[in-house]
């Protein structure tokens, strides 16, 4: 799920390094790669530890403002990697702070669609919270279906889910 998304973002994350930060193409191709792998890493490491303020806010289908609190927990990591990646620190940081409340709000616009039919993620993951959906993996995977549009046997899994509620 987060691949897919991560890789309609690359165009639109190289394009905003080449504007605002004067990368040619390759560099900021290059950077736009580093910059998904980072975050779905990232991601996935705040799942697996269940730090689900961060998920929360990524799937609340609202816009998340460059000040938010969850925006501002990964601001550090992704520069962080970013700096891994012989980046100079204040570059990183700066491109960082622009880049990762745009990351969220991508995948939001994505949740704010799955909303307007009828399917509320927010909703399903306060649910997997209280256990009432299984575990976090096959929650997200459920969710990616719907945020991809796929019409497979997760979709039709969430669907039941969501219909019990």
């Amino acid at each position: 799920m987060f691949d897919e998304i991560i890789n309609e973002a690359r165009a639109k994350v190289s394009s905003l390094l080449q504007q605002q930060y004067g990368m040619g193409n390759e560099e900021a191709d290059k950077t736009a790669e580093t910059i998904g792998k980072s975050f779905i890493d990232i991601v996935q490491q705040k799942v697996q530890n269940k730090e689900l303020d961060s998920i929360k806010e990524i799937f609340s289908g609202n816009v998340t403002a460059p000040d938010n609190a969850e925006v501002q927990k990964i601001v550090p990591q992704l520069a962080g990697n970013l700096i891994a990646d012989s980046m100079d620190t204040d570059k990183a940081n700066a491109i960082s702070a622009t880049v990762t409340p745009e990351l969220f709000n991508m995948f939001n616009d994505k949740v704010a669609i799955a909303k307007q039919n009828g399917i509320n993620i927010p909703a399903l993951i306060e649910q997997f919270n209280k256990g009432g959906l299984g575990n976090i993996g096959s929650l997200m995977s459920m969710a990616g279906s719907f945020l991809k549009g796929g019409k497979s046997g997760m979709m039709a899994d969430l669907l039941s889910k969501f219909s019990r509620k």
